[in-house]
């Protein structure tokens, strides 16, 4: 399986394949459903900002590794994104790991 490109609005010029928040009809999906869509698509890794996913989800026997990012705000994530490259290509499948992002 081919890892797709980590945090893929670090190069908007390249898409990078995703799974929609929304269905045809613009109907906005669970995580639930969204963590479900990435494993039947064959997604490896699972990149949110959510920090109560796993307290909000069951992710005992997921195969998908989930990778969370401790500061999602731009404006100090793009000066650390190398953290979050490095947490993606760490990622085993059915793994929890939370990114500290630190402020500075």
């Amino acid at each position: 399986m081919t890892k797709v490109r980590p945090l893929h609005f670090v190069s908007i010029s390249q898409p990078t394949p995703s799974l929609r928040h929304e269905n045809a009809a613009g109907i906005a999906l669970s995580t639930a459903i969204l963590l479900y869509e990435a494993e039947m698509a064959g997604f490896e890794v699972f990149v949110t900002a959510d920090k109560n996913l796993r307290y909000q989800q069951n992710l005992e026997g997921r195969r998908i590794a989930i990778v969370v990012i401790g500061n999602a705000q731009w404006r100090i994530l793009q000066h650390r994104v190398d953290l979050v490259v490095r947490a993606v290509d760490a990622a085993a499948p059915g793994t929890y790991v939370e990114v500290f992002i630190p402020f500075r």
